[in-house]
């Protein structure tokens, strides 16, 4: 028996409740686990590790209330000739997510954990596009491309020509260094990771049963180890809903995976603004550069961050799956 289960359930377990879900979310009747181990349980919700026989695969159920993931009720959908299309959406509300509210980051943190714990179930997580550390350097070459591309547009000062070279030579560093990034990574169960660096598209809304976070644009959502998901989110929460299905997870290794997360985030928010520098007009360049100047700095003190997480102990491999 794992030693954070609770207790032990033997005998026939075919119409225990997680078993019945298992089964009816399968494709094709499955043989009832040999025992199951209760690794948690309250009026609100239960986590049950569902344990195969002779050596097979065995299953993390969790079953909680449904506001635990929230999303927008899909209304409708409806074609605008043959290329464009309408979807229509629940609206999410008017409140924004503040990662400085405690409130908001505790919601997140549980929000995300139960996200992380439920995707990496997924069968077709070999499909989803790579959320891991090789989309960010993809990133940081594409974007270090565009800057050096852009810097003979003849609206650029001297000043601003070489504060991008600072920039595209900051990034050449980051590249060469890439490993260790890398290494900070590693041991870490991969799962489906959602990708807004700062949660810019979360909305909370406030029901009679409490707070739902709702988390919109999904288009950077892919499969990786967890590192830009947790830069915004409370930690000891999101632990909190993680752990009974990945024991080995400890907060040391959520505050080594957020200092890369960061490094992450800021290099597709360089992506993001980098292709503006093509702007013909000061009045439209200014904005582009200011915020890469803010960015770089950002990225800087985010590099410096993971440097000094390196000099800890290196991350062990986790223990077991979110699955």
């Amino acid at each position: 028996m794992n030693a954070t289960a609770q207790a032990v359930l033997w005998g026939r377990l075919a119409r225990h409740p997680a078993v019945e879900a298992w089964n009816g979310l399968s494709d094709g009747p499955v043989e009832p686990p040999e025992h199951i181990e209760i690794l948690q349980q309250s009026s609100t919700s239960a986590t049950y590790r569902l344990v195969a026989d002779g050596g097979g695969r065995s299953i993390v159920a969790r079953r909680s209330l449904t506001a635990g993931v929230t999303s927008p009720r899909y209304c409708g959908f409806r074609a605008d000739g043959t290329e464009r299309a309408w979807i229509f959406l629940e609206a999410a509300g008017d409140e924004r997510y503040a990662a400085s509210d405690p409130t908001h980051r505790s919601l997140a943190g549980r929000w995300v954990g139960m996200m992380h714990s439920a995707g990496a179930r997924l069968s077709t997580a070999a499909s989803l596009p790579d959320g891991g550390p090789s989309r960010y350097l993809g990133l940081l070459r594409s974007a270090r491309e565009i800057i050096r591309t852009h810097m003979t547009n003849r609206v650029l000062s001297t000043c601003d020509v070489h504060a991008l070279e600072r920039l595209a030579a900051d990034l050449d560093v980051l590249d060469d260094g890439w490993a260790r990034l890398e290494e900070a990574c590693a041991g870490v169960p991969a799962t489906v990771t959602h990708g807004d660096y700062r949660l810019r598209h979360a909305y909370v809304r406030r029901r009679a049963t409490g707070l739902e976070l709702l988390l919109l644009n999904w288009e950077m959502a892919g499969w990786g180890v967890p590192t830009v998901d947790l830069t915004h989110v409370d930690l000891d929460a999101y632990l909190a809903v993680i752990q009974p299905t990945s024991p080995g997870l400890e907060l040391e290794h959520l505050h080594r995976l957020v200092t890369v997360g960061h490094v992450f985030g800021h290099l597709a928010a360089i992506r993001a603004v980098s292709p503006w520098l093509g702007a013909q007009t000061t009045h439209e360049l200014r904005p582009a550069l200011d915020t890469l100047e803010s960015l770089h700095a950002e990225l800087t003190q985010a590099g410096a961050g993971v440097d000094a997480a390196r000099s800890g102990k290196t991350i062990k491999s986790v223990r077991g799956r979110w699955r």
